[in-house]
């Protein structure tokens, strides 16, 4: 789902909330995406690498968040805390509780977490990742840093199991 245009995203950005690109679920896994390419822009400032991660960072833990936010939204509904039993035996009756519902889930266990970022630029990925580390030891979910060299399919993306 592309989350940073999903109606409850837009509702809380203005909030100085950060968020992923894109959050998917597969086989009960959690998927937070972000896709950055700092050669689109010429003549552009550059960020130093404590900068990028720092943003990272903050869109993770910001992301989180709003997934607490909106089962805290739902849950404040009555029918919502009737029905969420029955729609998540049969999903077809509110795919949108249901999606929000598992997201929520998946996002309380950190180790079903999964950050993917897919970056055009001349970081050196390994020192990204340490630096995203040092900024926050608390998050311990899986790191998936991508260098992309051509323009992005979205059908010919594979994520690490």
């Amino acid at each position: 789902m592309k989350f940073d245009k999903h109606r409850f995203y837009l509702t809380l950005s203005g909030l100085s909330f950060s968020g992923m690109d894109f959050v998917g679920i597969r086989k009960d896994e959690l998927y937070l995406i972000e896709i950055k390419n700092f050669f689109q822009y010429k003549n552009s400032t550059t960020k130093s690498i404590h900068q990028l991660a720092t943003e990272l960072v903050e869109k993770i833990e910001d992301t989180i968040r709003l997934f607490s936010i909106i089962e805290k939204f739902h849950q404040r509904k009555w029918y919502f805390r009737m029905f969420l039993t029955l729609v998540l035996k049969f999903p077809f009756l509110n795919r949108e509780w249901d999606l929000w519902h598992r997201i929520y889930l998946l996002s309380m266990d950190q180790s079903k977490i999964h950050f993917v970022l897919f970056i055009q630029s001349d970081f050196d990925l390994d020192e990204l990742k340490r630096e995203i580390n040092l900024l926050s030891p608390e998050l311990t979910i899986e790191l998936q840093l991508h260098h992309v060299t051509k323009e992005i399919n979205f059908f010919d993306i594979y994520v690490k199991p």
